[in-house]
């Protein structure tokens, strides 16, 4: 896919010739899919064009071949901004009439499809793998070029069609395999490996045409990411890399939130970004409702893109939990997690979170201290390794505390027989004590991201929503000064006062945390500051007899209900 640029540079008689070799055959194709519309009747009649091409010596070489694709391509995209100056300078015509360019975009799309499979077949398919590999270089380097080409008179129309067609058209086979004897005719079975590379290849190229990467391509990008075929066949592919092409969608949409960070970062709040994000809020709550086992897996690297602030996204996907677990309400008075069946169960991460954990001495260091608590100088130079190689805006790397924070639970949960965490079982051992000192001695922003970091484990009942909530609890009550115990309840209650949904996790430990008289929590001191979070406080406890001095009188109403 790499390789595509380099056919872009070329211009000679050889060049020349292809070019009106490839109109030809492609304006007969376009003819032939108009007055042809069914399916198997262009399958039938493209040997013809095959053999064409044969002939004429298209496929002499690699070089030819690209040549002969990236002209086909190429002529599309001059279809769509022919219709673009078109509509521009009539004075009657008010949109473009895009009709004309999706007719012959769908034709291109078909006839590439079928190329892919004409030139190999089940038992060789390294020649369709390589051509595709070949067609989508040559979109990606050619819709990089024209985007730095036509700046702000850039339209994606084409390049956008182009891959979701070819896409549909590449994997129809996998919704396919029930269907009627005609359409399995068309499109057999494909085996794992094939498919495999065919997502991989559009992995690859969207990957290279990322949002943060071309611009102006961002929200047919999104478009394309978001759309049912394309999110549904990523995410109900079957066979033995179900897992692995689970993976890649995964990263696509790692690569739709990595824009979203320098936009808040930066301020900026244009009528574009607004809508961008809202793209991405209604992706992710259609991947809540439709596909919370993959949300729940792949939790971290999601979490670990967004900044701080974008606490709804957050909570949106912290708040999937799988189809078959059910979470008992948490405004239950005498609500018991250590008796939930569920609670003791580990939950699956995709990410291998540990590899964030720099250098390999510091992660020497760190396993050891938490085997034998030495070095004994681990805890002192814990915050100095922590703002090596700070993100953007931040004196800490980020990265790295989120996955030290997660690492040293799971090694504090691998020592504990039963698997389920107990207020007695994680106190006073090296886990806890790697903990209270990121509490003490990280400044505020250190302490900030730090408490942010394990919030982000409180999800539906399982082990690290356990552990976590114990851990938040007791930092709250073996806290030395009122200043960590008022950020504890400020990360906890900036995500409350988000709009739904809320994770069942977070709404477990901030009910513990206002409800338990042990924890002391209305007579601190920073309780008195603020009105307004008063009466948000108060409400959460409102009909609970056992708080009859809640800070709240029956003429105030609450700003929230619970």
């Amino acid at each position: 896919i790499n390789n595509g640029m380099k056919y872009l540079s070329i211009d000679d008689i050889e060049t020349a010739t292809i070019v009106n070799k490839a109109k030809g055959i492609l304006n007969d194709w376009i003819v032939l899919t108009m007055t042809q519309t069914n399916r198997i009747t262009q399958q039938q009649a493209f040997p013809e064009f095959f053999n064409q091409m044969t002939h004429q010596g298209i496929f002499r070489s690699d070089d030819t071949i690209a040549k002969f694709l990236r002209t086909t391509i190429q002529l599309c995209v001059n279809n769509v901004y022919d219709v673009v100056r078109q509509s521009s300078s009539s004075i009657t015509q008010q949109q473009p009439q895009y009709i004309r360019c999706h007719q012959g975009i769908d034709s291109l799309c078909r006839f590439l499809y079928l190329l892919t499979t004409h030139t190999s077949d089940n038992n060789n398919y390294a020649t369709r793998i390589h051509l595709i590999n070949c067609i989508l270089g040559l979109i990606a380097a050619l819709c990089f070029l024209d985007h730095e080409e036509q700046g702000d008179h850039f339209h994606p129309l084409a390049y956008q069609r182009i891959l979701l067609n070819l896409f549909q058209e590449s994997t129809n086979g996998v919704t396919l395999n029930t269907s009627s004897s005609t359409s399995n005719v068309e499109n057999p079975l494909p085996n794992d490996p094939v498919m495999y590379y065919i997502y991989l290849a559009f992995t690859n190229c969207l990957h290279l045409l990322r949002p943060q990467r071309v611009t102006g391509f961002a929200f047919a990008w999104l478009e394309i990411v978001a759309h049912r075929t394309f999110m549904s066949r990523f995410l109900l592919s079957g066979g033995r890399f179900t897992r692995h092409i689970q993976n890649m969608y995964s990263l696509l949409l790692v690569d739709a939130l990595r824009l979203v960070a320098p936009f808040i970062r930066s301020g900026e709040n244009t009528p574009s970004f607004q809508a961008y994000y809202k793209g991405i809020l209604k992706t992710f709550m259609l991947l809540l409702h439709d596909f919370p086992e993959f949300l729940c897996e792949h939790y971290y690297e999601f979490c670990d893109s967004l900044p701080l602030i974008s606490h709804q996204l957050r909570n949106i996907i912290l708040s999937s939990f799988p189809k078959h677990i059910r979470c008992p309400d948490p405004f239950k008075v005498n609500i018991k997690i250590d008796m939930l069946n569920d609670i003791s169960t580990t939950p699956t991460i995709s990410y291998n979170y540990s590899m964030n954990i720099q250098p390999a001495k510091f992660k020497s260091n760190l396993d050891s201290y938490l085997r034998t608590r030495s070095p004994v100088t681990f805890l002192s130079e814990l915050r100095s390794y922590l703002q090596q190689g700070s993100d953007p805006g931040s004196h800490y790397n980020i990265r790295m505390l989120n996955a030290l924070v997660l690492y040293v639970a799971t090694q504090a949960l691998s020592t504990i027989n039963n698997k389920q965490p107990l207020m007695s079982s994680i106190t006073h051992t090296a886990h806890m004590d790697i903990f209270q000192n990121l509490a003490v001695d990280l400044d505020t922003e250190g302490r900030y991201l730090f408490l942010n970091a394990m919030a982000n484990h409180l999800r539906y009942p399982n082990t690290h929503t356990h552990y976590f909530s114990y851990t938040i609890l007791y930092l709250f009550a073996e806290a030395n000064s009122e200043a960590l115990q008022e950020q504890i309840v400020r990360v906890l209650l900036e995500r409350l006062v988000a709009n739904r949904p809320h994770p069942w996790g977070l709404l477990v430990t901030f009910l513990e945390l206002v409800r338990n008289p042990n924890l002391k929590l209305w007579s601190r001191e920073f309780m008195s500051i603020s009105p307004d979070v008063k009466r948000l406080l108060a409400t959460l406890t409102h009909g609970f007899p056992q708080f009859p001095t809640s800070p709240i009188s029956a003429q105030q109403p609450a700003i929230v209900k619970p």
